[in-house]
């Protein structure tokens, strides 16, 4: 009973870490994208622009759920 309890608490720290994990993944990544777009939408520097909106989708695909 008692290592049943501990697995279980284990297992649900496991979950919340990487719940976590994933969620500043996409806020990070979704940064990355507003910023690009804003970027391009200024019409600063268009390749600055591009390379932010493909590291934000790059590192959501890589690093996310």
């Amino acid at each position: 009973m008692e290592t049943e309890k501990s697995e279980t608490s284990i297992e649900a720290e496991r979950l919340r870490q990487r719940s976590k994990a994933e969620a500043r993944v996409m806020v990070l990544g979704g940064f990355a994208i507003l910023a690009g777009v804003v970027v391009l939408i200024l019409g600063v520097e268009k390749s600055v622009g591009g390379m932010l909106v493909g590291f934000g989708i790059g590192y959501i695909l890589a690093r996310g759920p």
